[in-house]
């Protein structure tokens, strides 16, 4: 096979060989450096994406910002947190509704009379 590849080499060197083959066979050659060299710079390229992508993921899990809160459950900024509810302050939260304060068990609870209303108002976790 060296011995072939010899004689071609000879061959598209010499000056008295055809030109037509010459410049075909150059041609050939030089589409193949072509697409080795286009592969070579999308092999990079899709290697430096990826690592931009893992790079990318791996920060969204460290800088995850916090969960927006719950809708409906915006924190009171005009009441400090040591500021405790009165009975009525809690009635007055459900206007137009029927509703009570009764203790059970030693612990006060909020009873509402119609159960549309208990389950429109309050949200169970």
């Amino acid at each position: 096979m060296k011995r072939d590849k010899q004689h071609l080499l000879d061959d598209l060197l010499n000056e008295s060989g055809s030109t037509h083959l010459r410049n075909s066979v150059l041609s050939q050659a030089h589409g193949l450096l072509r697409r080795k060299r286009r592969r070579a710079a999308l092999t990079q390229s899709l290697a430096l994406l990826a690592m931009f992508g893992c790079a990318l993921v791996v920060w969204r899990g460290i800088w995850r910002p916090s969960p927006p809160a719950a809708p409906g459950f915006a924190p009171v900024a005009s009441a400090p947190p040591s500021h405790r509810l009165t009975d009525q302050e809690l009635l007055n939260l459900f206007p137009d509704t029927p509703v009570g304060l009764a203790t059970v068990d030693g612990k006060q609870r909020l009873i509402f009379l119609n159960p549309a209303d208990e389950e429109r108002f309050i949200t169970r976790f």
